[in-house]
This record gives structure tokens, sequence and C-alpha cells, in this order.
């Protein structure tokens, strides 16, 4: 996306995600468009989320664990050691992480 934002010479983006993506979405662009003069909006889609009491909805719940496990990923892998991309090795263990979160989540 980048690329063709800088290429059509745009100055703004409208970002749209679900509500529990939103954070991690923010946090993405914003690395990827730091130090550029894009002004990025960022809207949560309409899908059905409550978000007071997700902790008692299995579906919600895995939603929140899955997203904060990615944000503590992005910001160790991305922030912290500043690795463009996933080695493979991370890949396969982000799967058999959901995999293992989607288990203990649905018990």
């Amino acid at each position: 996306m980048a690329p063709i934002l800088r290429e059509k010479g745009y100055r703004s983006a409208l970002i749209v995600t679900d509500p529990y993506h939103l954070r991690r979405v923010r946090w993405t662009f914003g690395h990827v468009f730091k130090n550029q003069p894009i002004n990025m909006i960022f809207v949560a889609s309409d899908m059905p989320w409550k978000g007071e009491g997700w902790w008692r909805d299995k579906e919600e719940k895995l939603w929140v664990y899955s997203e904060v496990s990615k944000l503590a990923w992005y910001w160790l892998a991305h922030g912290l050691l500043r690795m463009n991309d996933d080695p493979l090795w991370s890949i396969d263990l982000k799967h058999r992480y959901e995999v293992w979160l989607t288990a203990l989540v649905n018990g």
C-alpha cells in the first residue's frame, strides 16, 4: 500500500478494519509510514463487537487474546529487533500458537 500511495502522490488514506484490529493496524501503519507526509484516518468497521464483557464470549475472548499476542510480537520483531520480514520459523510458530489459543479458548 505504501508504494501505491507514494506513487500516486496521495497525502491521506482512510483505513477501515475490525474494531479489535484497530490498535495493531494503527501501530503498523504508523511504523510503515513514519516520517512520511501521509495523513491516515482509522475507522472501525460495523462488525458486531461489544467490547464490554469480552471475556465472557468465547469468540471475542479469542480475538482479544490473539490481538494482544500479535501486538507483543509486532513490538518485539518490528519494534525492538527491527526485523523487516517475519522469518519462516516465526510464521510456523504463530500458526501453532493460533491453533493452541483457539483450543484453549474453546475449552
